[in-house]
């Protein structure tokens, strides 16, 4: 999937605060490793998803 992004010109990602905060020093320094073999910055790190409960239903949903 990564270099399907790279063939189209993405060369950022945007990661949840939710899935950062879950994972342990080791996960994320080999997250780094990662990007950097694959010349990928983190664009922004959202925290709406981790606030907003309702944000992975669609736009009409009602917050409950």
């Amino acid at each position: 999937m990564v270099k399907v992004f790279l063939e189209i010109g993405f060369n950022a990602i945007k990661l949840t605060a939710r899935d950062i905060l879950k994972e342990n020093y080791e996960s994320l320094e080999s997250l780094r490793k990662y990007l950097d073999m694959h010349s990928l910055e983190v664009s922004a790190i959202n925290v709406a998803v981790s606030f907003v409960p309702h944000i992975h239903d669609t736009i009409s949903s009602k917050i409950p």
